[in-house]
């Protein structure tokens, strides 16, 4: 990257992209946000968002980029974040002083830069799988070079005593498998879930550290430097949450004094619902505040703690969103409200967030402390997908909702050596899976706001692939 003399009042940025240039014009107050560390992400500023990482068509429509720059809008966060890389290990611009004593420079800046990436935050990816890890070529390449002191892998298996195995005879990921828990696709994958954070938590350090859950048909679509870097951003939790129409009324009618206490305590001019659980993808990135929170709640959560002496082992036990006040709490402790199981929502789509947040059950907004999205527009006020989606997935259909997937998908079907298993509609149970991907494709991932994407089938993605265009600076 290479910063042009300021033109006021934008600052004008060369990306060299191969043979070609693109010239990138961008106000210089969220630039210098971004560069120096103190934009946030839960601004509405659409071009901050944008660097950040988290919606290039918001950029698009709001008219502060043609659509045809959009592609060097993400060069510049990479190339952002490569600044911020050298501005962390204490490197400045220093004008003549920056191209001093060549040799020597160099090696100061590269003990300096190593030294720093050796420090910060650490992120736990929680392996979510059947019979083992795939694609673990791929993930060691990831894993190249990043400290030790910045990652750790966790797995849970169904089948233990495959993944046992599997380990015992090769793990380049020093990957630590956890005792195997009872799951139920849809019904329960949430207990392996909590599973997986109980163990990663003993290992955490640092209250900025972030746990990440992903599938075994998951890949990394950012090099390590570039997740690690994003999600040091802040201390909050990515929940990717599905457009309201989706979200499940719990059929169950609140006491009167409950509904009154909520009455009060609401904004005026609040509307009262039937209670709604919002339903967000699986594939979550909880803080260190969160997780604890999840596994300190979980035995209420699943019931094993339950004051109701006759209940359904289905049954789920969760918080109520009482507004500004938080979380209802009868003589200073929480309310839990029962959910009966078999609902139509699968439980893992609906419970870590229900978990923290709790049954929604008003209309309007809420605002959501610990969430990087942090303003929630609630029942009746959203037709999109909100939050910070970090994993991508589709489902083939209705993808005006989901923007960001939508212009992967649309880049992906100019390309003939992308294949997916349901591009159109999937069945509602599983989203689509990549059956081939070109460099094309990869390249699309690659600048995307994601940081992962699945589902991969077996040998979709080459490691020469993955090396040149996921892992490529």
């Amino acid at each position: 990257m290479r910063l042009l003399p300021c033109v006021d009042p934008f600052f004008v940025i060369l990306l060299a992209t191969g043979a070609a240039a693109v010239v990138s014009v961008v106000a210089p107050s969220f630039l210098h946000e971004v560069m120096t560390g103190h934009a946030n992400s839960s601004r509405p500023d659409a071009a901050t968002r944008a660097v950040l990482g988290q919606s290039s068509s918001t950029v698009e429509k709001a008219g502060i980029l043609p659509a045809a720059q959009l592609g060097a809008l993400n060069g510049l966060l990479d190339a952002v974040g490569s600044f911020k890389e050298m501005r962390a290990s204490g490197q400045h611009l220093r004008g003549k002083d920056s191209v001093r004593s060549g040799g020597t420079a160099a090696a100061e800046t590269k003990a300096e830069t190593t030294e720093s990436y050796g420090k910060g935050p650490k992120v736990f990816f929680l392996f979510l799988t059947y019979s083992g890890m795939a694609y673990t070529d791929l993930w060691q390449a990831f894993f190249e070079g990043a400290p030790k002191a910045r990652w750790a892998a966790f797995l849970h298996c169904k089948d233990q005593g495959l993944c046992q195995k599997q380990l015992h005879e090769t793990n380049p990921l020093d990957v630590r498998i956890v005792d195997t828990v009872d799951s139920e696709y849809c019904e329960d994958l949430v207990s392996p879930m909590v599973q997986l954070l109980k163990a990663a938590t003993k290992d955490s350090t640092s209250d900025g550290d972030k746990f990440v859950f992903l599938s075994e048909s998951t890949l990394p679509v950012k090099p390590f430097a570039h997740v690690a870097q994003d999600l040091a951003i802040d201390q909050n939790s990515d929940f990717c949450i599905r457009p309201e129409k989706t979200w499940m009324t719990v059929n169950k009618q609140l006491p009167s004094w409950f509904v009154d206490t909520l009455r009060k305590d609401a904004a005026p001019g609040s509307q009262m619902l039937a209670p709604k659980l919002v339903k967000s993808s699986q594939w979550v990135v909880l803080s260190k505040d969160h997780a604890n929170l999840v596994i300190q709640r979980w035995h209420t959560v699943k019931g094993t703690d339950s004051p109701v002496r006759h209940h359904s082992a289905d049954d789920w036990y969760v918080p109520v969103w009482a507004g500004e006040t938080g979380v209802f709490r009868q003589n200073g402790d929480i309310n839990f409200m029962r959910v009966p199981g078999q609902q139509q929502v699968c439980a893992d789509e609906w419970v870590i967030f229900a978990a923290l947040y709790g049954v929604m059950t008003v209309h309007g907004r809420a605002s959501l402390p610990g969430l990087s999205s942090q303003e929630l527009k609630l029942v009746g006020s959203s037709a999109h997908q909100q939050g910070v989606c970090r994993t991508f997935d589709t489902w083939g259909s209705e993808l005006d909702e989901y923007p960001d997937a939508a212009h992967v998908v649309s880049e992906l079907s100019h390309d003939a050596g992308n294949s997916m298993s349901c591009p159109q509609d999937c069945d509602g149970m599983h989203p689509a899976e990549f059956d081939s991907i070109s460099t094309q494709g990869l390249t699309a991932l690659r600048r995307s706001p994601y940081l992962f994407a699945r589902k991969f089938g077996e040998n979709v993605v080459t490691l020469e692939q993955f090396r040149k265009v996921i892992l490529a600076s």
